[in-house]
C-alpha cells in the first residue's frame, strides 16, 4: 500500500489498522507546536507545557520504515 495516501489507499484502510497506525506512530515525543502572532510568551509556554502534560508518554520502539520516496522537481 503507498506511504502517501492515494485515493485507493484510502479507501483500502481499515478502520482498525488507521487507528493501529495511529496508536503506534503518532506519540507527543515527535510532535511539534507553532504559535504564531502578536502573543505573550509566558502565557503561550504555560498552555504549551499544561497540552503537553496531559499527553499519556509513551516513545517508539523504532522508528518507522520508509519504502517510497518521491523525487522533487527543482523550479
Amino acid at each position: 500500500m503507498p506511504s502517501y495516501g492515494t485515493a485507493e489507499s484510502i479507501q483500502a484502510l481499515s478502520k482498525d489498522a488507521a487507528k493501529k497506525f495511529y496508536n503506534k506512530w503518532y506519540i507527543p515525543t515527535k510532535m511539534v507546536q507553532v504559535v504564531v502572532g502578536k502573543l505573550d510568551d509566558t502565557q503561550v509556554h504555560g498552555v504549551a507545557e499544561r497540552i503537553k502534560s496531559s499527553f499519556n508518554t509513551k516513545s517508539l520502539s523504532s522508528e518507522p520504515q520508509y519504502f517510497h520516496s518521491i523525487g522533487l522537481a527543482k523550479t
